[in-house]
């Protein structure tokens, strides 16, 4: 009897394996056509694109990243220098715009997944499981959103990758103590990359402590906070002490929101359930069988920096490093359970990761609207081919965007004079300043650290030829993109010409308001 099972066993799993991999390839491949239209797309397709594109601007026109705030344009560095520094270099070859930032993040989104699948298999000598790995990341509704923009988030995640790898491959399987300060030394090229990347870190830390190698644990945490202390006191030096403030001081500005992280956590659950389970299931194993405790020490920290989210702003790229920790979670249970002599483990397996991948497709995520319900995303995926599925994914840009959004860069191409708007398309790309940083400095003037009186000054005397809103002034303004009185100002002196694309366009009235 068990001569027939087994086999009969066997066939299930190579059934159900080869559907999960077929899904997570159609995902990857959807991912690949999602980023290359991205690249090509000239217009910004996010908020915080506008602000990464201006800091690679001013280093290409030798301006300072980190400057006074009180002085026009007005501009807060919200993110620590090295993105804008490995971009600007290829900016300066391809010209001022968006394709180069987003093909650098969405070739170090492959690599990513190239590093959790190498993990991943270098631990459990399972090509089938690495190769899952690399394509669950793909997958992933944060990864397909959020990679391909022009953000840095995908540096710091991939420099924190790497060295979590030579740490693992190269001190814990080999045992050689240098590729633990070669980890320490990527782990601070990702805090430069975004200053929040510190989890990678501190779960290698913590696994030299666990494994009381308290003399090695002391170099590795003098390389860590002797190098990043010693480049921070020079970029001090160099900007005047602005470094500090504008990536510490004045982020801590930003209310922190208990609900908005649960919410958050919760959608990501109602995605995710197998793949969080998988986590505390590794640790569990790792402490029972003696298997690798560094994935689930990552996991653990990984999680933790989704707290981040709760701050005005957060969004869902603060999962990212947990998204990464999760799917190299997921990879190694999965390579683990495989192995198995017991045939009902690598079934098991195989079952929990098709729910899961079953689980990624129907319940897209959105931080706004929730877990959209499984119809509508079946429904578009049947509709319509992979390029246009929008309402499951995120927005692809195409042909028809590039005219829309080409007639406003055309009217603002034909515009003398300063352009008041968020949007690097319609001042950056054009040589012209992006004059502020509207969401950051309402949130200062709120908490008094920043006057707008000058600015207030500047739009009630006409000095921007156009204004460029995503909303109608006319209508209930966010409170956290305008303070009231920039509203009062802006209907005061402005009047609304026309809508083009995304945005309302203002231009100046022709006498003052009565």
């Amino acid at each position: 009897m068990s001569h027939r099972v087994l086999p009969l066993t066997h066939r299930i799993l190579l059934l159900i394996q080869a559907i999960a991999l077929f899904i997570l390839v159609l995902y990857g491949l959807m991912f690949v056509q999602h980023a290359a239209a991205a690249v090509r797309f000239p217009y910004q397709l996010d908020y915080g694109e506008g602000l990464e594109l201006y800091q690679v601007f001013r280093l290409l026109n030798g301006q300072p990243l980190y400057s006074d705030i009180h002085q026009p344009p007005y501009h807060v560095g919200v993110y620590a220098p090295l993105y804008p520094v490995v971009i600007a270099p290829i900016a300066a070859l391809t010209g001022i715009g968006y394709g180069a930032g987003r093909a650098v993040s969405a070739i170090l989104t492959l690599v990513i997944a190239w590093l959790l699948g190498q993990m991943v298999y270098s631990e459990t000598r399972t090509l089938w499981t690495g190769v899952v790995t690399g394509l669950l990341w793909l997958a992933s509704h944060f990864v397909y959103s959020w990679a391909a923009f022009m953000r840095v988030d995908m540096l710091s995640i991939a420099l924190s990758l790497l060295g979590l790898h030579f740490f693992w491959s190269g001190y814990i399987r080999q045992g050689r103590e240098r590729y633990v300060l070669v980890a320490m030394v990527l782990f601070v090229a990702a805090a430069y990359a975004r200053q929040t990347s510190v989890w990678a870190a501190a779960a290698c830390l913590v696994y030299l402590a666990l494994t009381r190698r308290w003399a090695l644990m002391g170099k590795a945490l003098a390389v860590y906070a002797g190098l990043g202390l010693a480049i921070l006191c020079l970029l001090q030096a160099t900007t005047g002490g602005e470094i500090f403030r504008q990536l510490f001081l004045y982020n801590n500005n930003h209310a922190w929101n208990f609900r908005r992280w649960q919410v958050t956590v919760s959608r990501a659950w109602a995605m995710y359930p197998l793949a969080i389970l998988a986590g505390p299931i590794t640790l569990v194993l790792a402490l029972l069988r003696r298997w690798p405790a560094l994935p689930a020490l990552y996991l653990g920290f990984a999680w933790l920096s989704s707290i981040t989210i709760s701050g005005a702003g957060g969004y869902i790229n603060h999962l990212l490093e947990a998204d990464a920790a999760m799917c190299l979670a997921c990879g190694l249970l999965l390579g683990w359970m495989g192995k198995s002599r017991r045939p009902l483990w690598p079934l098991v397996a195989s079952v929990a990761l098709l729910i899961q991948v079953a689980l990624v497709i129907h319940l897209p995520y959105s931080l706004q609207g929730g877990v959209l319900p499984p119809w509508t995303a079946v429904k578009n995926l049947v509709r319509q081919p992979a390029k246009q599925n929008r309402a499951a994914y995120s927005w692809t840009p195409a042909d028809a965007d590039i005219q829309v959004a080409g007639a406003l860069d055309e009217r603002v191409r034909q515009t003398p004079g300063l352009i008041l708007s968020e949007d690097g398309s319609f001042t950056t790309t054009h040589g012209r300043p992006l004059w502020i940083q509207f969401s950051d400095f309402t949130l200062f003037a709120y908490d008094s650290v920043w006057d707008q009186t000058p600015f207030l000054n500047q739009i009630r005397d006409r000095q921007f030829a156009l204004i460029l809103l995503k909303f109608n002034i006319e209508g209930a303004a966010p409170r956290s993109i305008l303070t009231p009185e920039m509203v009062d100002a802006i209907r005061s002196s402005y009047i609304l010409d026309n809508q083009m694309w995304l945005y309302y366009v203002y231009v100046p009235r022709s006498a003052p308001a009565n």
